[in-house]
């Protein structure tokens, strides 16, 4: 039998759950820039993490699939990025300068722009994972060594093209129950899930 293992790091996508914090960075940011929420609560913004593309984690998959003996294969970019990194590139991209200021759990950040400094993003303590990694950090071994190999997607590209498919233009519809502010392209792209 032709058994590999795998360790994926993070791998992220449009299709990523609402509760994980890149699609909560990148809902949260739209639906400020749209009036339809005040503020984004985080937990740890100094986390790091190390955070790929899935599709280039599909490939790597299928790599190991290539390989002419089983083996097993760390699939990550071997780069760390922060929350607060992932924040304020995700804003600037929305027009947003963030500029953050306290520290702990009384750390905020607002645009630097805004002369009342609102706060965009707040530290609340309920956030915080009691056992979560602070940093998350892979060496990537087997699909760089392979010429097909490594990350195709640039370092922090993937979430500026997220981003942007994010911020396009949509009208309001209406859902049922407590979803009345989702809103959704003409066509949706995303395959439903357009919140």
């Amino acid at each position: 039998m032709f058994a590999c293992n795998g360790i994926l790091f993070n791998h992220e996508s449009p299709r990523r759950g609402a509760t994980f914090v890149t699609k909560k960075i990148v809902r949260a940011a739209v639906r400020i820039k749209k009036g339809l929420q005040k503020e984004l609560l985080l937990g740890n913004v100094n986390a790091l993490r190390d955070w790929g593309h899935a599709k280039d984690y599909v490939h790597g998959m299928w790599l190991m699939l290539q390989a002419e003996k089983p083996d097993d294969w760390v699939l990550a970019t071997g780069e760390q990025h922060s929350v607060r990194e992932f924040c304020n590139l995700t804003f600037r991209k929305l027009g947003y300068e963030l500029e953050w200021s306290g520290s702990g759990v009384d750390e905020v950040a607002y645009d630097v722009a805004d002369p009342k400094k609102v706060p965009l993003i707040r530290v609340d303590p309920r956030y915080f994972r009691p056992a979560g990694w602070k940093r998350c950090l892979a060496t990537p071994a087997r699909p760089r060594e392979n010429s097909a190999g490594g990350p195709r997607t640039a370092s922090g590209s993937w979430w500026m093209k997220w981003c942007s498919r994010r911020s396009a233009i949509r009208k309001p519809v209406r859902t049922h129950g407590d979803e009345a502010d989702r809103m959704c392209p003409e066509s949706c792209a995303w395959g439903g899930e357009c919140a």
